[in-house]
């Protein structure tokens, strides 16, 4: 025997498809978004040129190969961030300067991140507080985000598995069958507490309604006691 599983899709509804093949392009652009980050930071190269401001009756002045190495010895010797060097360059030669790099914040690069990664978790029906962001997620967003993936995506897949399970071990489904347990589950607990809470409520109204001569069909039914 063999027990097909499968995720429906619209494009093939007979055989399903892995939700990643309609993601492809999120994933290529989070890849390309980080492979760049990458380059700029590893392959840098030069922050910057140093070039001759000095003209003559011809044109520019290219600075000499003497001065060029004076310039540079200069600069690496004498300023930087390390302790004890200047930040600022002091020279008595005429010179401008032409930035190479560009800022990586204008390329939204972390913000197209984020989109494609709300789109890949929006496909998997989680929620985007259960992940690692920036600015963290507050306890109570924490513990709603994991409510809800376990309530609309874990347990209804897992209840397929457990059903298919059931029929891969020969079970009739309407005498005995494989039901999964999800007790142990510190967020989902919380629903228990509430529930247990509820029923107490109920309970409570029924023996109120009954003690003031309603029956207890009719303190049922006001109480809304299935």
């Amino acid at each position: 025997d063999v027990i097909h599983r499968r995720l429906p899709n619209i494009k093939n509804p007979i055989l399903g498809e892995s939700p990643l093949n309609p993601l492809h392009m999120q994933i290529s652009n989070i890849r390309a978004a980080n492979q760049f980050r990458n380059t700029a930071m590893v392959n840098k190269g030069a922050f910057g040129i140093l070039s001759s401001a000095s003209h003559d009756v011809v044109g520019s002045q290219a600075i000499s190969q003497k001065e060029r190495k004076r310039i540079n010895d200069q600069y690496n010797k004498d300023y930087g961030i390390d302790e004890g060097k200047g930040q600022v360059i002091i020279t008595d030669a005429n010179l401008n300067y032409q930035n190479m790099t560009f800022p990586l914040k204008d390329f939204m690069l972390f913000e197209g991140i984020s989109s494609d990664f709300n789109r890949i978790i929006d496909a998997y029906g989680l929620n985007i507080n259960i992940f690692s962001k920036e600015k963290g997620s507050t306890f109570e967003n924490l513990a709603q985000g994991l409510k809800q993936a376990f309530q609309s995506t874990i347990i209804p897949k897992a209840e397929v598995i457990s059903m298919n399970k059931t029929k891969e071990l020969g079970m009739d489904s309407s005498v005995e069958f494989v039901e999964l347990d999800y007790s142990h589950i510190p967020v989902l607990q919380e629903n228990l507490k509430e529930q247990s809470e509820v029923l107490n409520n109920k309970a409570n109204s029924i023996q109120t309604l009954v003690n003031s001569g309603i029956s207890l069909e009719e303190a049922k039914e006001l109480a809304k006691l299935d």
